[in-house]
């Protein structure tokens, strides 16, 4: 597994950042919105809120050891302390990384827990940015969408069957010669009897001698 420099360049910047209380390096080390977690639950947040985080919270937070999961995951152990604690306290963070931005911060109170999540990130496939979360993410065009099948797949005068529907039954055998076909919903009519008309009422009793002839 190819672990890039920058990622670790970048995480770096990010530990200095928030340590210094430099609010605008701080902003630049994120992508905005930038997705955070934390004790209180996991939500993206904007560069301004980042930094409005940094003051408030007052953390200071080191990294003592990093493992990659991927070119763009890593989790860092890290040691912690907040205003009016002098101990510090251990914590781990996945950090992932776009275009040399941090995209998302996911702090765990401990490493297993980190690895774990750091693992079901990577495995998701989710490459897309918190923006492109936000918004759906880019659609497939119409030219990444396979083509329907046309009908000159279909036999002769039948269109091409819909995926999940049945084929077109086979075409019926021409009428023989001196004989109409007959309308639909009207039996054809025998030998010297015109085919059923569509004034005619559907309910009405056929004529005795307008009964189909069997087929020959």
């Amino acid at each position: 597994m190819r672990y890039a420099y920058n990622e670790r360049v970048t995480i770096d910047r990010w530990h200095q950042a928030v340590n210094d209380g430099d609010l605008e390096a701080a902003r630049r080390t994120v992508t905005d919105p930038v997705l955070v977690s934390g004790p209180r639950g996991t939500a993206p947040i904007t560069r301004d809120e980042f930094a409005e985080w940094i003051v408030r919270s007052g953390i200071e937070i080191r990294a003592t050891a990093l493992h990659p999961i991927t070119a763009h995951i890593t989790v860092a152990e890290q040691e912690a302390r907040w205003p009016g604690s002098p101990d510090w306290t251990r914590v781990a963070t996945v950090f992932r990384v776009n275009a040399d931005r941090v995209d998302a911060v996911l702090r765990y109170p401990s490493l297993g827990e980190a690895l774990d999540a750091a693992q079901q990130l990577a495995g998701s496939g989710d490459t897309s940015t918190p923006a492109e979360r936000l918004t759906g993410g880019p659609q497939p065009t119409d030219a990444a969408r396979p083509p329907k099948p046309t009908d000159a797949a279909a036999g002769p005068g039948h269109a091409t069957a819909e995926p999940g529907h049945a084929t077109a039954e086979p075409s019926r055998a021409a009428p023989e010669p001196g004989h109409a076909a007959p309308e639909p919903g009207h039996a054809a009519a025998g030998p010297g009897h015109a085919a059923a008309g569509p004034d005619h009422a559907a309910d009405r009793a056929p004529h005795p001698d307008a009964t189909a002839e069997p087929p020959r």
